[in-house]
């Protein structure tokens, strides 16, 4: 029980201790990286971004955007914002390319750094929104999949609605608007994302282009790109089918070329060769099949076919010969 309560005091002090901007976990050390991304020069937004939410998660923002100034060094907090602002300094230099950290090591401050590398990387709105823009009016499906095609389209927005927000009302007219504005802003901009979304899809989705234009009221982008989803799917599903079937119709194409003409051949060949044994007449014996030169009763018959000097079932083979040759001769001639 006694373990139990240490545990839980442990626990309820370091949730507390995530309230205070000064606060440093045990798990907190100056090898950890900021964020998620590595910051190469040429991806300031998304690092930026990403390095937010980092120390956002920490409670340390206050450091980097000037709302939690540097004490006087006489003040009980100094050490403490002192200990603070180094450990966040080794944070973002350890999510910088080597390069880029060994040319701001000697900033003095986690605030200043932050700032110095703005000033360096990040352009000015015009020319990036310039940018996107033009990206994503370029931006087309082709070999893509739905679902890479729709990934890209989100990044660009998301990138896009940080240069350019909605402002905020500064005024407080917005709390006493009964019109629903913002609301209304905003469904124009999904309005003008599903448009991009649609645009840029290959044409084997035109009909699914024209349903999705033709709801009332039009489904917001997430829900449309969740509906060619399906389609993808079950496109895939379908050529796969016909692949199979293909495949089977060509195996069976392959089996029909290679014997069907073999087989028939032989047959016929066999067929033929009945027909001209039939002409065939013994000067010696009389009988149809063979010639003088090949009659038994004149080399001799087989040890199979002797008995008593005549071939076994002598008669029944005649017979059937005899058979054999009315119903040939009775076809043929």
């Amino acid at each position: 029980m006694a373990a139990k309560g240490a545990k839980e005091n442990k626990e309820e002090k370091e949730i507390a201790g995530y309230h205070d901007p000064y606060y440093l976990s045990s798990a907190d050390n100056h090898t950890m990286q900021v964020g998620t991304l590595m910051f190469t020069g040429g991806n300031y937004l998304n690092w930026s971004r990403s390095a937010k939410m980092g120390l956002a998660s920490k409670n340390k923002m206050g450091f980097i955007n000037g709302k939690l100034s540097k004490p006087s060094t006489d003040s009980p907090d100094y050490f403490k914002w002192d200990r603070n602002d180094n450990m966040i300094r080794c944070w973002i230099l350890k999510s910088l390319k080597e390069s880029i950290a060994a040319s701001l090591m000697n900033v003095k401050s986690a605030k200043d750094l932050w700032e110095e590398i703005a000033e360096r990387y990040a352009q000015s709105n015009a020319p990036q929104i310039y940018q996107l823009k033009k990206k994503l009016s370029d931006l087309e499906q082709n070999d893509m999949s739905v679902c890479d095609y729709y990934c890209k389209l989100r990044e660009y927005w998301d990138q896009l609605s940080d240069l350019e927000a909605i402002p905020e009302c500064s005024c407080g007219a917005m709390v006493k608007c009964s019109c629903n504005i913002e609301k209304k802003i905003m469904e124009m901009q999904e309005r003008a994302r599903l448009n991009d979304f649609l645009m840029g899809l290959n044409g084997k989705y035109e009909n699914m282009r024209g349903n999705i234009l033709g709801m009332d009221p039009l489904p917001s982008v997430n829900r449309a790109y969740h509906l060619v989803q399906q389609i993808e799917a079950q496109k895939q599903m379908t050529e796969g089918v016909y692949h199979v079937s293909d495949m089977s119709a060509l195996n069976v194409h392959k089996h029909s070329v290679s014997l069907g003409p073999l087989e028939h051949f032989q047959r016929k060949d066999y067929k033929q060769k009945i027909l001209e044994k039939a002409k065939l007449k013994c000067d010696h014996c009389g009988m149809r099949g063979h010639v003088k030169e090949g009659c038994y009763k004149i080399i001799g018959y087989p040890s199979k076919f002797q008995e008593r000097g005549k071939p076994r079932g002598g008669m029944r083979y005649a017979a059937n010969v005899g058979k054999q040759e009315g119903s040939i001769s009775g076809d043929t001639f």
